[in-house]
């Protein structure tokens, strides 16, 4: 019964942990961007 438990909430622990790597890595990928685009825009005007 125990191991059981233990095996569910580590599944989702590791799950939940997966969700947040991917959300902070699409951000991070996001600011990247943006940052880009900024860069361009200073060395445009």
């Amino acid at each position: 019964m125990t191991l059981g438990r233990n095996l569910k909430t580590t599944t989702k622990r590791r799950a939940q942990s997966s969700a947040k790597r991917l959300i902070l890595g699409k951000t991070l990928d996001q600011a990247q961007e943006i940052f880009s685009l900024w860069a361009r825009l200073r060395c445009l005007s």
